[in-house]
């Protein structure tokens, strides 16, 4: 009877595997890794790199590229850098400009991303330079010593500018933390910021406890950045956080559960993106949308199909895509990670 038992078990659970969805598609492949929007059309970057530009009214997609490791928004420019042929060497194009030729630079291997500068160019931060486009040519200034975040690689970080000019690079790497560091390209030190605490795990931004999963230059303050903190990892933690100088101040934080031991678990979110007044952080079925320092909580809208993707309706100048898909059953998949992305105003 228990060897029956286990023969009926098994065929179950190969049965349910049967039923189990996995989203993919044809060009993006099995997941979206970020994207980029305006009125006309909808730029996604693929989990293998591959780069596609789609068309709001009619859906036609085009694909504009491969090997594609970042997007990023500067004004009314929309950088998208890839690795060109040749060890190190990267290729950084405006995808609202096509028609012009690429800026390239031998970069190496350790790559963090991009960040807008004060030039007519892109910013490319590695972990051992940073390099800044201006009047046709790279300037470069190194680091007074290699970027990383904790034991890992600096690529497990993320950049961007502040109003000053210099760099703030945000580490994640789950459970085992992240952390906030300030660069000065004009002497490449890299200071971290961190509130000094006794606790384990105390204080804000705490490199041994804090994933950054966003920075950027805060629309409240403008010498200041909103960086965004979360991690779901036994408890739960989600903070928005505004660093000003060395002063870090906590925005916005969502209780979801009692206080035990001292602790009350807030809500994790896995993303932090700026809007044009204030930021949208998303999780599982839910999101937080920041205007003009006022935050709401809001369920996530309802997907659909469009173009091969399940998108919404754009809310308010954002669109919620989903990221990839699926798990659970054919008539009951559970759907996770939901990408918002702000729609920029078409020139």
């Amino acid at each position: 009877m228990r060897v029956l038992f286990i023969i009926t078990l098994a065929i179950g659970l190969l049965a349910a595997k049967a039923q189990l969805q996995h989203w993919s598609d044809v060009d993006l492949g099995h997941a979206v890794q970020e994207g980029a929007a305006d009125q006309r059309h909808l730029w996604l970057r693929g989990a293998d790199g591959v780069l596609v530009r789609f068309d709001r009214q009619t859906g036609e997609r085009t694909v504009l590229g491969r090997g594609v490791f970042e997007l990023m928004q500067d004004g009314d420019r929309l950088w998208a850098a890839s690795r060109a042929e040749g060890a190190g060497k990267v290729a950084i194009i405006d995808l609202k400009h096509i028609e012009r030729p690429p800026i390239t630079v031998d970069a190496g291997d350790e790559i963090v991303g991009l960040f807008a500068t004060r030039g007519d160019g892109p910013g490319l931060l590695t972990a051992r330079e940073v390099l800044q486009w201006d009047d046709g040519r790279w300037k470069r200034d190194p680091l007074a010593a290699e970027l990383k975040c904790g034991d890992f690689p600096a690529s497990y970080g993320q950049v961007a500018a502040g109003a000053d000019g210099r760099l703030y690079f945000g580490c994640n790497v789950g459970e085992w933390g992240g952390g906030l560091r300030r660069i000065d390209p004009a002497t490449g030190s890299a200071t971290l910021i961190s509130e000094a605490s006794d606790e384990a795990c105390g204080g804000l931004l705490n490199p041994d406890c804090d994933p950054v999963v966003g920075v950027f230059p805060d629309s409240q303050e403008p010498d200041c950045m909103t960086v965004g903190t979360s991690l779901a990892h036994m408890l739960t933690t989600g903070q928005v956080l505004r660093v000003c100088g060395d002063r870090i101040t906590a925005v916005f934080a969502e209780p979801v559960g009692a206080t035990r031991r001292g602790f009350t678990p807030t809500w994790a979110f896995d993303s932090l993106v700026p809007t044009r007044d204030g930021w949208v952080a998303v999780s599982q079925r839910r999101y937080a949308r920041s205007r003009a320092g006022s935050v709401e909580m809001q369920r996530t809208p309802a997907l659909k199909n469009w173009s091969g993707l399940r998108i919404s309706e754009e809310q308010d100048g954002v669109l919620f895509v989903l990221q990839g898909c699926c798990w659970g059953a054919i008539n009951h998949p559970t759907e996770f990670r939901v990408l918002a992305i702000p729609v920029e105003p078409t020139p």
